[in-house]
């Protein structure tokens, strides 16, 4: 059994491990000989793993086991996956694994997100919780609580004039709502959604990463698959 482990070494019994950052991903590693991939990291981390995989064109990705290193984790807890050691003791023991089928997607056939993307305040949020990344809040939670109180007051302002903009947009894919869609907010993707940003080289965030697009109009559609082991 193979295995790739990305963004922290590992060394495991009976299963050879190719340590490797996730900027190393390449053709030359042969990623579909691999069994499995171990990412290590955040929801950003995840994304930035599965986009560079996805870029290789390969006809499969093998197994993704995530091992959660970041401060939410949504995905991870999200698909209620099991911790990393768990999940390891299986595959040392070749027991039977649990799946989870996740579903991915790209803006402009390009830039991958997994469960979230958007233009319009997540791309404060975020900005103003990544600014809080110094001293003893840089791995804590509270940065994200002390973001929301500080933008409350533009939050509750501000909404109403992005709910009905058509140059704005957010897509948050696990919720329980049994809605679509609400205003310009997507809880689930049919099809191709298509966006007009009125201008070029646009901030967004996507799986809380933040990043450039350089292209007024964009199209975001479903762009493929990963298995994930949750069990």
């Amino acid at each position: 059994m193979k295995c790739i482990s990305i963004n922290k070494n590992i060394r495991l019994k009976n299963i050879s491990v190719v340590n490797i950052e996730e900027t190393e991903i390449s053709k030359e590693l042969d990623i579909p000989s691999f069994d499995f991939i171990i990412i290590s990291g955040g929801d950003g981390a995840v994304r930035r793993s599965i986009e560079r995989l996805h870029a290789l064109k390969i006809e499969e990705i093998p197994k993704v086991v995530i091992n959660p290193a970041g401060t939410f984790n949504v995905l991870f807890h999200t698909i209620n996956s099991k911790k990393l050691s768990k999940i390891i003791h299986k595959l040392q023991n070749e027991e039977e694994m649990v799946i989870k089928k996740q579903d991915y997607y790209s803006i402009n056939q390009k830039d991958i997100f997994i469960f979230s993307a958007g233009n319009s305040l997540d791309v404060l949020y975020v900005t103003l919780s990544e600014l809080f990344r110094i001293s003893f809040l840089s791995k804590s939670k509270m940065r994200y609580f002390l973001s929301f109180l500080f933008l409350m007051p533009v939050i509750l302002a501000a909404l109403p004039l992005f709910l009905f903009s058509k140059n704005y947009y957010f897509i948050f894919m696990f919720t329980k709502l049994r809605i679509n869609k609400f205003f310009n907010i997507n809880f689930f993707l049919n099809g191709e959604l298509k966006v007009d940003l009125k201008h070029a080289n646009n901030l967004m965030q996507l799986d809380g990463d933040l990043i450039i697009i350089k292209d007024r109009f964009i199209s975001i559609a479903k762009a493929g698959n990963i298995d994930i082991v949750v069990g």
